[in-house]
């Protein structure tokens, strides 16, 4: 071997350094030899870089580069292991990164972008339907895009949206929105047989004084109408048109509103009011107008 001291050391030309067997190039720390850097080039060229302090982990291998860092793999993959299995991966040709499970590689997790850069995250579960996604901010989450589509397979039996709210003082679902003339919220329903376009469980087992409501809607006027302005305002208004022709042995029945207010038991007061209007304010005031085609 050759040994060079000195604080500096010039060459000019190449280096090229044969050797057999063990380290070809090993960089010892002065302080403490034990502990040292190597590069050992192996067969068909297969090159090792390794750091070692002999009582510890700490031997990092750090880079600090005035410009940019270019890999070229030859199979387009580069790897990242564990020290038993290769963990990490990255495609550099699809472009995809994978992360493996470590007691299963079967199982992963890809990130790969696609033409305009339409990006893709997918799990896999090799043996069962279990790979979950699931994010744990420390913040909030803020999607920014033109707008947000949820497509539940149709064997998942699950809900496509669930919402698990943990804050009892603090809305569940708040939807602020400046639109003009779009619903703010739009449910489209076409196949129901016995489902509901919009079910709301709400239950109470309250034993203690409580002034629940199930649905509340609040509409506040404060412009001042214009003169020879005419607005028109609706609180609920509910369409059902049965726009068929029907057999002429179907038996067809639909009821616009049905309101059921029942106790089970009379002990205590109670009282059950099926529907509660009042109008006022108004140069002409109707509580109920009905308009039937048979007068019943």
């Amino acid at each position: 071997g050759i040994a060079l001291s000195g604080s500096t050391i010039y060459m000019t030309g190449g280096l090229e350094i044969e050797n057999v067997g063990g380290d070809d190039i090993k960089i010892y720390n002065p302080a403490d030899t034990d502990d040292y850097f190597s590069i050992n080039v192996g067969t068909y060229g297969a090159t090792t870089f390794t750091t070692v302090h002999d009582f510890s982990d700490d031997a990092n291998l750090t880079f600090e580069i005035d410009g940019d860092i270019i890999m070229k793999p030859n199979d387009n993959r580069v790897w990242i292991s564990d020290g038993s299995n290769n963990i990490m991966e990255f495609k550099v040709d699809e472009p995809t990164f994978y992360i493996y499970d470590d007691a299963q590689v079967a199982n992963y997790l890809s990130i790969a972008v696609g033409t305009h850069g339409a990006t893709t995250i997918s799990t896999v579960d090799a043996d069962a339907a279990v790979a979950d996604l699931t994010f744990t901010i420390d913040g909030a989450i803020k999607l920014d895009g033109d707008g947000v589509e949820i497509e539940n397979d149709s064997d998942s039996d699950a809900p496509a949206l669930l919402i698990d709210n943990n804050d009892t003082d603090a809305i569940a679902l708040s939807i602020a929105a400046d639109n003009i003339d779009a619903d703010v919220v739009g449910i489209r329903a076409t196949a129901l047989t016995t489902g509901k376009a919009l079910y709301i469980n709400h239950d109470d087992s309250a034993t203690t004084a409580v002034t629940p409501t199930s649905i509340h809607l609040d509409f506040d006027k404060s412009g001042v109408t214009a003169d020879s302005v005419t607005s028109g305002y609706t609180g609920f208004d509910l369409d059902m048109n049965d726009a068929a022709t029907n057999h002429a042995d179907a038996t067809v029945t639909m009821t616009g509103l049905d309101i059921d207010v029942v106790s089970a038991n009379a002990q205590g007061t109670l009282t059950n009011t099926g529907a509660s209007i009042t109008a006022t304010g108004a140069d002409v005031n109707i509580g109920l107008a009905i308009t039937t085609t048979d007068g019943n």
